[in-house]
């Protein structure tokens, strides 16, 4: 649960710099946390996709009858506190989160983004 919620505030920390403010649908943060996981040198089987399910997102978003997940990124990274938001600004979980980025939206100029 923790590394995926990492991953959703680092790829924040690029919306927000945008000034976007985009939700990440289940389906696709299945699809892209395994670059992330794969970047930041994870090695758990957890963390991979069979048939485009990653077992550690179905971990931190379970999918039940009338369960809806609004994932919105920028939002948790506003609402890092001040330790979290020194590890998001490491050259490492930066790298992985543009990673994200530029595969799950890859139509967005992510190379002009200034973060703070």
């Amino acid at each position: 649960y923790t590394r995926v919620e990492l991953c959703l505030a680092a790829v924040g920390q690029y919306l927000y710099a945008k000034g976007e403010s985009t939700l990440i649908r289940p389906a696709d943060l299945h699809k892209h946390f395994p670059i992330f996981a794969k970047e930041m040198g994870y090695r758990n089987p957890l963390y991979h996709s069979h048939e485009g399910v990653c077992q550690a997102v179905t971990i931190a978003y379970p999918q039940r009858p009338g369960t809806v997940w609004l994932l919105h990124p920028d939002l948790r990274y506003a609402g890092a506190n001040k330790g979290l938001r020194e590890t998001l600004h490491t050259p490492n979980v930066r790298r992985a989160a543009l990673k994200f980025c530029k595969a799950w939206l890859p139509n967005w100029n992510w190379d002009d983004v200034k973060l703070p």
